[in-house]
């Protein structure tokens, strides 16, 4: 629904006691807004119904978090933070979890005079008081120092404790759902709803529908999902370390559960979806999930999701970008710069979107060797350039390296990769021969001219001896050997003897 229908739908509902409009429904139809590029009228949705549930609440935060996450700007970081509390101890609870407190929202479903929470308001709250926490553990992340990583590890531990609890409590729920289904069904009993689960709520306390539940459920899973696939992905060293604070992650568990948010009625619904697509496009090839030489793995599952929820987004830039991200996987670089260009004609007028979009066609620009079509400045090796003005062919290798560096040769189709050959033979100076040598290895290797790959290499690892600068040269050159060699069965064999 288009932000302005739905404002005249409910405009002159303020001052009654109930809510008279479904707030899920309205989170939910907000978050479509904002990802449909309706970022003002998200906000202005959100800021005029924010004092009017917890959930209209939560999503006016959530907006503020996205575009500090998106900018970095030290102001909105700032200001993200300052809601997200506020936000915070507005939903909290003030003996315990999941007990009874004093509404800070009017509630849809009881009149404001009654102090006590319906079961579906208390586990809401918490899921909004642990995504509080979450979304602020990544933002103070980003000042990126010892004390902030401390703070905001332990932002993300107070969330995940919720999410962890409220996982099991909303699957109690669930079980308890399915056997009193089975028993109306043996029994022909009329009661149709559930009531309950041990430790949940009290028995004088709102029954929950089967709707209800399932939107509950999908608002837990969302919080416990991204933790599990996040935490997956940690090195094993750190990921003890992780785990003996009280971490888990298990990947299948987690997709699962981002799975089922992403179908659900929930507000954070098409937060799965993007979720999924970022874990499928970007997460599995850049950590290699399905092998060195298998990045367009995760195309199919990303295709199918924008597939299946491309109506619902017909207008979102960032499910155009999420396109071009499946073609360049699949090393259609043409096709790629159509879906980032028409992504970046969409996000008009809201600039992260725009700079994400004009970051990926200048990186497209770059693969295809089209330098006056590449879009910004790279500002690795100023210091060195100051002192020594770089040559044309130099700044061309510089960014075939970051190519390099950036897992995108495996992206780049044998068409576009043997000119990349030609721009290292560009080089004449002997001081950038240990540079060329590992980019002519990487590029062979991409080709499958393993022995070419090795020459070159090798070479690479030789002309490094003594020198100071470049250390992660000869780290490459070990490891782009190493990947050859480890597909040798020669080499296998005298490894297991």
């Amino acid at each position: 629904m288009a932000a302005n229908s739905m404002m005249s739908d409910i405009g002159n509902s303020e001052g009654d006691d109930q809510l008279p409009f479904d707030d899920a429904e309205m989170a939910l139809s907000g978050i479509n807004m904002l990802l449909n590029n309706g970022f003002d009228e998200a906000m202005a949705l959100f800021e005029k119904y924010r004092n009017e549930s917890a959930l209209m609440n939560a999503g006016y935060s959530f907006v503020f978090f996205m575009q500090a996450l998106m900018s970095f700007e030290e102001e909105k970081l700032e200001e993200a933070l300052k809601v997200l509390q506020d936000t915070e101890k507005a939903c909290e609870t003030n003996s315990g979890f999941l007990k009874s407190i004093r509404k800070k929202f009017k509630s849809k479903k009881k009149k404001e005079s009654e102090e006590v929470l319906s079961i579906e308001d208390k586990i809401q709250r918490q899921v909004i008081v642990a995504d509080s926490q979450l979304y602020q553990g990544i933002l103070v992340f980003t000042n990126q120092d010892i004390p902030s990583y401390i703070k905001g590890g332990w932002n993300l531990r107070k969330a995940y404790k919720i999410y962890e609890k409220l996982y099991k409590e909303v699957n109690q729920l669930c079980d308890k759902q399915g056997k009193i289904k089975q028993s109306q069904s043996q029994n022909s009993l009329s009661d149709s709803t559930i009531s309950s689960s041990d430790g949940a709520t009290d028995n004088n306390e709102n029954e929950l529908s089967e709707e209800v539940l399932a939107r509950l459920k999908g608002a837990v899973y969302f919080g416990y999902g991204t933790f599990q696939i996040c935490i997956s992905m940690i090195p094993p060293k750190i990921l003890k370390l992780i785990e003996f604070l009280g971490f888990e992650g298990e990947r299948e568990k987690g997709l699962v559960a981002l799975e089922y948010t992403s179908n659900s009625k929930d507000m954070k619904a098409p937060l799965a979806t993007l979720g999924l697509l970022w874990y499928h496009t970007v997460l599995r090839p850049f950590f290699a999930l399905d092998g060195a030489s298998d990045y367009s793995a995760g195309t199919v599952d990303a295709e199918a999701i924008i597939d299946q929820k491309e109506k619902e987004f017909q207008n979102s830039s960032l499910f155009k970008f999420f396109r071009g991200r499946i073609h360049r996987l699949r090393r259609k670089t043409d096709e790629s710069l159509v879906m980032y260009r028409e992504a970046l004609e969409l996000s008009k007028g809201q600039k992260e979107l725009e700079l994400m979009c004009l970051y990926e066609i200048g990186w497209c620009n770059i693969m295809k060797l089209q330098w006056r079509e590449s879009l910004g400045a790279f500002t690795r090796r100023a210091e060195k350039m100051k002192k020594i003005p770089p040559t044309q062919e130099y700044c061309r290798m510089l960014s075939l390296e970051l190519i390099f560096l950036w897992h995108a040769l495996p992206t780049c189709t044998p068409e576009e990769l043997r000119p990349y050959l030609d721009v290292c033979d560009m080089q004449t100076d002997s001081k950038v021969f240990h540079l060329k040598c590992l980019l002519e290895g990487a590029v062979f290797k991409e080709l499958g001219e393993e022995e070419m790959a090795i020459q070159c290499l090798e070479e690479a690892l030789a002309r490094h001896q003594g020198m100071k600068d470049d250390q992660h040269v000869a780290a490459f050159a070990l490891y782009e050997l190493a990947s050859i060699y480890v597909r040798k069965p020669e080499v296998r064999k005298s490894v297991m003897l």
